[in-house]
């Protein structure tokens, strides 16, 4: 529930950067592949299912400092109109909240 609640929150913040990167994937060849990363990560961690519900989750505060990071690039990104900093800090964002979510251990396995 936090996560996707975070996710929305997300969404409308970098929209600009999430509609620049699907005009990349759309027009440059060489950046085509991108609509496929969600669904082979998704693929990725859905093979380690077994060893997630197994493991213990244990959300810790430590990620959120990162998060903050994510947002002052995001800003510099915006201001600047460098979209290539708001996509990284975008993926930055949604790798540590869901560090933050699920702790270290399990995010390692995820990774």
């Amino acid at each position: 529930m936090l996560l996707s609640a975070g996710f929305l929150l997300i969404l409308p913040t970098f929209w600009g950067g999430i509609a620049d990167l699907v005009l990349r994937w759309d027009k440059q060849e060489e950046y085509s592949h991108g609509y496929m990363i969600p669904l082979v990560t998704a693929y990725l961690i859905w093979q380690r299912r077994g060893f997630l519900q197994r493991m213990e989750f244990n959300p810790t505060w430590w990620p959120v400092g990162f998060v903050v990071i994510g947002v002052i690039i995001a800003v510099i990104g915006e201001i600047s109109a460098l979209y290539i900093l708001i996509h990284f800090s975008l993926i930055l964002i949604l790798l540590c909240m869901v560090w933050s979510l699920i702790g270290w251990k399990a995010f390692q396995l995820v990774l």
